[in-house]
């Protein structure tokens, strides 16, 4: 998304915030005015900040139970003023998810939602783990970026940026995203690195693939798919705090990773 890259990362990180702990005002503040709110059988023309602060604070009640909420975010077009998301919201705590189309809009208070409408949810869960980016080992995470980011045209993830952060000069990992916010490619630094002689036999191509999977329950449903195909699972992290993890091997001793971002 160009210089924009980072906006919708942040927008619905504080976006969330505000939804989750319930902060009517906080929520009014991420919208234009004017702006254009609709849901099924409500339809806003906001022409007055308070306006959008009573609509969400009468809705407070169908997320009561809601203690947490992942925002899975494809921007879908964007310019120099402008912004289409299509969010899914996935609520931890009872309230069902829901999935709207949101345009952002550059003010002179900083980006704001102009329009949001309701889209349809995508029935069911997927039926296979999603591939989220390949992961490409290096000796200098940042020389290996720099590389591909001239190559093919990718941009850092929002703080991965050379300048960005402690480690930002000799960091242990990168990761490139496309114009869309959409990841791509991580580079994590290994202490040593073969390099491979392909075509030659002696040291074969070296990859490892992350995907994603939607919670808990399906972590496990794949991990029972992937062996049944034949991956030998060699570490178990699906009952770590941090980052529910497994990771396999397979036919040929390639390393791949299912997780719960």
């Amino acid at each position: 998304m160009n210089e924009n890259n980072d906006v919708h990362t942040e927008f619905f990180d504080t976006y969330a915030r505000a939804l989750i702990d319930r902060v009517a005002a906080a929520i009014a503040d991420h919208y234009a005015v004017p702006a254009l709110i609709e849901f099924p059988g409500q339809r806003i023309s906001v022409t007055d900040a308070d306006q959008t602060e009573s609509f969400f604070a009468g809705a407070f009640g169908q997320y009561e139970a809601v203690t947490e909420v992942d925002a899975v975010v494809s921007v879908i077009a964007s310019t120099e003023h402008s912004i289409w998301a299509d969010v899914t919201w996935r609520y931890h705590g009872g309230a069902p998810d829901e999935r709207n189309m949101y345009q952002l809009v550059q003010t002179d208070d900083g980006w704001k939602i102009a329009v949001l409408t309701p889209l349809t949810l995508a029935e069911g869960r997927p039926e296979y783990p999603e591939l989220i980016y390949t992961v490409i080992d290096t000796t200098v995470p940042r020389r290996s970026a720099e590389f591909y980011r001239q190559l093919l045209g990718y941009i850092y993830r929002p703080g991965d940026e050379p300048g960005s952060g402690a480690d930002s000069v000799d960091p242990d990992w990168l990761v490139f995203t496309d114009t869309r916010g959409r990841r791509k490619l991580a580079f994590p630094r290994a202490d040593r690195l073969e390099p491979t002689t392909w075509p030659k036999p002696d040291v074969p191509m070296q990859l490892h693939l992350d995907f994603t999977v939607t919670d808990t329950d399906e972590l496990h449903r794949q991990r029972r798919r992937a062996e049944d195909l034949g991956a030998e699972l060699i570490v178990d992290r699906s009952d770590d705090e941090d980052e529910l993890l497994y990771v396999f091997r397979d036919h040929d001793g390639h390393p791949f990773c299912f997780f719960v971002p």
